[in-house]
């Protein structure tokens, strides 16, 4: 049985010594590490810019929603304050402006703005 493992074993060497004759040559050359160095920078680049562009893209996606919640917010207040908005505007002297937030995470709500009235979260 011994001698049937180690024929089977000297056998599979054998073989793959047909198969990988240049064995003792192996790696890659600097020409192929070279090649394929450039092929991967070129992707890195191309890969780069797509990134930044989605990124750009999430941005302008995520302004666009705080600017239409805002929008949708100041809709609904001049709805709930139509009878006063009259007054306001004249007191204003022409042109009401309501605050929309906060300025900075640091600051009080103001409470006549959307948020303080509760327009906004």
């Amino acid at each position: 049985m011994l001698f049937t493992i180690k024929q089977s074993l000297f056998s599979i060497i054998r073989q793959s010594e047909r198969r990988f004759p240049f064995k003792d040559e192996a790696g890659y050359t600097p020409l192929q590490v070279s090649a394929s160095l450039i092929v991967m920078a070129l992707m890195a680049g191309a890969l780069g810019g797509e990134v930044n562009l989605q990124i750009k893209k999430s941005k302008d996606n995520a302004a666009a929603d705080q600017l239409n919640e805002i929008y949708v917010a100041a809709q609904n207040w001049v709805k709930g304050n139509t009878q006063n908005l009259a007054n306001l505007v004249q007191d204003a002297g022409g042109v009401y402006q309501i605050p929309a937030a906060r300025l900075t995470s640091g600051d009080d709500i103001p409470e006549d703005s959307l948020q303080g009235q509760g327009f906004i979260p």
